[in-house]
């Protein structure tokens, strides 16, 4: 018996053996959970053959129970005295350790308990507050139009004293129990409906729901009225819109041309270059913030030819047989190809230059017009020159005889 292991929640096994008159019988141990601290045995028989006759049978029987009740008693004697005081000892070796580590689950197992109980209480409010407007909403009366549909509200009332009932109506309604809407009264509005029996009353209130309708921008006016315009570069056309909104909502203009935004306002100023010639396109944006309205206008600029320009040239003044050099110095902003020509055949030209070799001849005042031409306009400018006489000496020619 000083052998055994110590018993674990029933599990523990022990067998003993015992012969008695060359009849072999074995008992196995059968304990219930430790915490009834108790142990019994559950005796399981076998007998030899050879060892049983018929003659006394009931004798063996009645000799064997006894057997087993002794050793039951037994056993149990056995149990306390070998796991009881095992027990207690074993309980005496816990450390302080695992003292703290059991003392953190419990702590740990409180604080579950009152977390579980704060979830609950909060689930609890929860649902009372959802419990409680659901029954406000299955209570209330909600009528749902859009903006320009009319509310007609028909109430229906029993009395039970089968007196007349007249209803009264709140604001917005009139005293028919209706309300004309527009647009611009999108909203939430609670009206109340009485009834009176001409001494006593009841009331229910109504929400009535006005959804919006929303409609765009509408354009009342825009100026030029055509939409196809001509203008020329260098150029400037105003431009304006007027729009309206149904739901009275706040209008925002944007104004492009050729898709780039150049103003924010209702009214804008076209000014055109001399880079401009061509086709281009203004727009006009009116938004309510839901909905937009646009208007496009086609304009068409024309090209305005500019005129060549040509650097000034100033008085000459040479002496007989001197040469004369002009260099006409011109430019076109347009970049068109330049041409040049000047009125006087005594010049030579080459290109813009201009040259004249003068003689003893030439003496006295003259005027050269020099021109410079795009090829549509053309530009001249008068140049003075003057050639001074240079005195030659005289040459006798011959010496006569009179």
């Amino acid at each position: 018996m000083q052998n055994m292991e110590k018993p674990n929640r029933c599990k523990q096994r022990g067998i003993i053996t015992n012969e008695l008159n060359g009849l072999a019988f074995t008992t196995k141990n059968f304990h219930y959970p430790k915490s009834l601290n108790i142990s019994c045995y559950f005796i399981i028989i076998t007998i030899n053959k050879e060892g049983v006759k018929e003659g006394w049978m009931v004798e063996k029987i009645i000799f064997f129970a006894i057997i087993a009740i002794s050793l039951l008693v037994s056993g149990c004697d056995v149990y306390q005295t070998l796991y009881a005081q095992q027990n207690q000892a074993d309980a005496e070796k816990i450390s302080e350790e695992d003292i703290a580590i059991l003392d953190d689950w419990a702590a740990l197992d409180n604080e579950s308990e009152n977390i579980g109980e704060a979830i609950t209480e909060e689930v609890d409010i929860d649902v009372a507050e959802d419990v409680e407007s659901k029954e406000l909403a299955e209570d209330a009366n909600v009528v749902i139009v859009q903006e320009t549909d009319l509310v007609s509200l028909v109430p229906k009332a029993e009395d039970p004293d089968q007196d007349l009932l007249t209803f009264i109506f709140t604001s917005p309604l009139d005293d028919k129990g209706e309300w004309q809407t527009n647009y611009g009264d999108a909203g939430e509005y609670t009206a109340t409906v009485t009834a009176s029996d001409g001494q006593l009353t009841a009331s229910k209130e109504v929400l009535i729901i006005v959804k919006r309708n929303e409609q765009a921008p509408a354009l009342e006016s825009s100026e030029p009225q055509e939409k196809a315009i001509t203008i020329d570069e260098a150029g400037a056309i105003e431009f304006k819109a007027k729009a309206s909104d149904l739901n009275n909502d706040v209008l925002r203009y944007l104004w492009k041309i050729d898709g780039v935004e150049v103003s924010d306002k209702d009214s804008m100023e076209y000014k055109t270059s001399y880079d401009d010639a061509g086709s281009h396109t203004v727009k006009v944006i009116v938004s309510d913030g839901i909905s937009d309205t646009e208007q496009i206008w086609s304009v068409t600029v024309n090209n305005v030819n500019r005129k060549p320009q040509l650097a000034s040239i100033g008085s000459i003044e040479v002496m007989e047989t001197d040469t004369i050099k002009l260099s006409a110095e011109g430019w076109d902003d347009d970049g068109d190809t330049l041409t040049y020509l000047i009125d006087d055949s005594r010049f030579a030209q080459d290109g813009n230059a201009f040259t004249w070799a003068t003689t003893y001849e030439d003496a006295g005042s003259h005027t050269a017009t020099i021109s410079v031409s795009d090829g549509a306009d053309t530009v001249i400018q008068q140049v003075k020159i003057t050639v001074e006489n240079v005195n030659r000496a005289p040459v006798i020619l011959d010496i006569a005889q009179k």
